[in-house]
């Protein structure tokens, strides 16, 4: 397994949510995700984008999660990924204020490039279908 995916398969093992029994196999697809997400970045293909949510739900929020987010302790973000012009967003995302959200902010990375790579994995499914119908396989 290549390095870079094995230091962040640890990382999003310790720090993501995932699905009970299925722990590692997440990770592992969090992981390879958010190294690719990377890659593309570099070759300039693709991009992350996390800023002020400009209007969040803090309805949830309690007193002290509100004071925290007017002292400036915590803030709301919205995050973008677009890769190849297709894009995956996320709002209301409460962390501590810019940098000490970022593991946080590292799954969600990974977890949005996900939903990219889910929705162009289906595309081709559903190119490699139409032409089955007419006898052709790719």
């Amino acid at each position: 397994m290549d390095e870079r995916i094995r230091a962040e398969y640890r990382f999003q093992l310790e720090h993501g949510g995932m699905r009970v029994g299925h722990q590692a196999e997440d990770a592992l697809e969090r992981a390879r995700a958010r190294v690719l997400l990377h890659d593309l970045e570099d070759a300039g293909r693709a991009a992350i984008q996390w800023e002020h949510d400009p209007d969040p739900d803090v309805s949830w929020l309690d007193e002290r999660g509100l004071e925290e987010l007017r002292d400036g302790t915590t803030e709301i973000l919205q995050g973008l990924v677009t890769i190849d012009g297709r894009t995956a967003a996320i709002g209301g995302v409460h962390v501590y204020a810019r940098g000490h959200g970022g593991g946080y902010l590292r799954v969600l990375e990974a977890e949005l490039t996900g939903e990219i790579l889910e929705e162009i994995r289906g595309e081709e499914r559903e190119e490699r279908a139409r032409w089955a119908a007419v006898g052709v396989q790719l």
